[in-house]
């Protein structure tokens, strides 16, 4: 199932993955043979601390590949035209146990970041998956580990 990605966020992507391949991890390669060039390995913590930052590194590059290798950008002027909730959509919704209202970004899973200013929710998400293909006015539930939740959408901005 491929990811989806805003150009912005493909073009953040790409630059994290060449500064990790042409920075992070030569510098971590020096750290690495510094640290063993001290000789005694049992309690080298430089050593360790370089290991785990070499670990991180691989872990993150993988995950870039994978976006990288299946990913599908997310269209901006269909996401201005749709009537209906698609990846990229900036909805206003209320849940029907509170009294305030909410903006969130339908975002793909690699760009979801619930801290930012407008919430970028996941596709993927128990949230983003009961909203997408639905239209201003709908009432969607969805589950939430033990709960179940109820949300309008009061109308979809971009």
């Amino acid at each position: 199932m491929p990811k989806f990605i805003t150009k912005a966020g493909l073009l953040e992507l790409q630059a994290e993955y060449q500064e990790i391949l042409n920075v992070k991890i030569p510098e971590n390669l020096s750290t690495l043979n510094s640290a063993l060039a001290q000789g005694d390995l049992s309690e080298n913590a430089e050593r360790d601390a370089a290991l785990v930052d070499q670990g991180r590194l691989q872990t993150r590059t993988q995950e870039i590949e994978e976006i990288l290798n299946d990913y599908e950008l997310i269209d901006e002027n269909a996401v201005a035209k749709s009537k209906t909730v698609i990846v990229g959509s900036l909805v206003k919704l209320s849940y029907s146990d509170r009294d305030e209202v909410y903006e969130v970004k339908i975002m793909g899973s690699s760009e979801a970041d619930i801290l930012s200013p407008i919430p970028k929710i996941s596709n993927e998400s128990p949230l983003g998956q009961a909203i997408l293909g639905k239209a201003s006015g709908a009432s969607v539930e969805f589950r939430v580990k033990h709960r179940t939740l109820k949300v309008k959408i009061l109308e979809i901005l971009e």
